[in-house]
This record gives structure tokens, C-alpha cells and sequence, in this order.
């Protein structure tokens, strides 16, 4: 979750020296806002109270609200990055129960393993671990908080990055495309 909101404090960075600015990410329309409320309320509660099948219930409910919300608002950019993630990280907590952090990663993060055995959203990966590549797997060794992150954490963040640039810079002036135009010479014609 820190790394999510890292990638959209880094937006909202790129957006202004992109000459975006935050009245225009205040105009962008959103329909249905409450389920993207009730998505992060869950996944909230899912993190801080629960473990094994409610937390995975709680997960995917939040993936069908999540998912919902950005359907219904196509204008936003990054949705199609947002959902992949989102989808990867249900998938493979739904096969393995709790989300598999690979122990070399967790290790080159300093995170140890038995805090990610005794947390029980996630699971160290062994030997029985499916779609292990889907897991924690990229370590992110944050002097104050060491993470493990998935692909599917990754898509999230680039989603919502390019989610707040985009929206920053809505309406700005975008240079005009560049074309190439090739001539055509009467001698290269076909007879």
C-alpha cells in the first residue's frame, strides 16, 4: 500500500512539472465514487483484522468493487494497468490462500520470515506454491519499511501514476503530431 501511494505522490510530481496542475485532478469526473470507497474500506479492514478465507473473500470483494468503479469511469487513464494488477494479486491469493512472498526477496528487503509467516495475509512460497512468479517477489528495501512486492503491485502503482497525471493534465495543450509525408516523383511511379 506504501508503494501505491508513493507512485501517486510521484504523479502527482510528474504531473506539475508536466504543467499540470491539482485544480484540473479536482474537475476530473468520477461517477460511482462510493465504490471505490467501499473497495479501499474493505481492502482496509481486510488488511488490518483479517486472515486466511475472510481475507480472501474480503480481497476479491474488493476487486469486484474496484473493478466496477473503473469500468464505469472509462475517461480514466492507467484503468487497464489498475485492473491487471488488481486481477493478478486476487489470482494468486485465491490459489495459495494468502499472498506467497519468496524467501530470497524477503531477505534482500530485511524483512524475516517468520513476520511473514505469523502475518496471515501472507505466506512464505515453497516447493507447493502456485503461481509463485505472480507472488511477492521484488524486494524493496526501504530503510523504514521493507517491502516485497508482486507484478501485480507494480500495475497497480503505474496505474495510478499515469491515473493522476493524466487526470492533472487534462485539458493542457498537446503539441500537434508529427507528420511524415513521403513525395512521390513521377519516375518512381509503376508504368
Amino acid at each position: 500500500m506504501l508503494f501505491i501511494l508513493g507512485a501517486v505522490a510521484g504523479g502527482l510530481l510528474a504531473g506539475a512539472l508536466l504543467g499540470g496542475s491539482l485544480g484540473r485532478l479536482e474537475r476530473v469526473p468520477l461517477h460511482r465514487v462510493q465504490l471505490i470507497v467501499a473497495a479501499v474500506a474493505v481492502q482496509t479492514i481486510a488488511t488490518l483484522l483479517l486472515g486466511g478465507v475472510p481475507y480472501v473473500a474480503a480481497l476479491l470483494t474488493s476487486l469486484v468493487l474496484a473493478t466496477a468503479f473503473v469500468v464505469l469511469n472509462p475517461h480514466l487513464a492507467g484503468r487497464g494497468l489498475l485492473i491487471l494488477g488488481l486481477l493478478l494479486n486476487a489470482l494468486v491469493v485465491t490459489v495459495n490462500g494468502a499472498m506467497p512472498v519468496d524467501r530470497a526477496a524477503a531477505d534482500r528487503a530485511g524483512l524475516s520470515t517468520r513476520a511473514i509467516a505469523e502475518d496471515a495475509r501472507h505466506t512464505v512460497a515453497g516447493s507447493g506454491t502456485r503461481l509463485a512468479f505472480l507472488g511477492d517477489r521484488i524486494a524493496l528495501p526501504l530503510p523504514w519499511q521493507p517491502q516485497v512486492l508482486s507484478i501485480g503491485d507494480i500495475l497497480v502503482a503505474a496505474g495510478a501514476g499515469c491515473l493522476v497525471v493524466r487526470a492533472m493534465r487534462r485539458g493542457t495543450r498537446q503539441p500537434p503530431p508529427i507528420v511524415i509525408r513521403t513525395a512521390v516523383t513521377r519516375s518512381s511511379r509503376l508504368p
